[in-house]
């Protein structure tokens, strides 16, 4: 049975990996990993299942034209 220790080490392990990828990425050559300029960050560090970043996906591929339409009220309101 694993103990939590181990289970924190693997995960820091798999952590630190996809950081080291994610930064190659970046750095190669050829078709370097960036963010296209029409990109939107989706930041689901929190969320709290696969289940929740579905339900907002489909929600924004839904409504995508309200959302535009709204864009510059949330910008100003939010200064983001």
């Amino acid at each position: 049975m694993e103990t939590q220790n181990e289970s924190l080490s693997d995960m820091a392990t798999l952590m630190a990996t996809i950081d080291e990828r994610d930064e190659m990425g970046q750095k190669r050559e050829i078709a370097p990993l960036k963010m296209a300029n029409d990109d939107i960050l989706y930041d689901n560090s929190d969320s709290p299942s696969a289940a929740q970043d579905a339900l907002i996906l489909q929600y924004y591929v839904n409504h995508i034209s309200e959302i535009v339409r709204n864009a510059p009220f949330l910008k100003n309101k939010f200064k983001f």
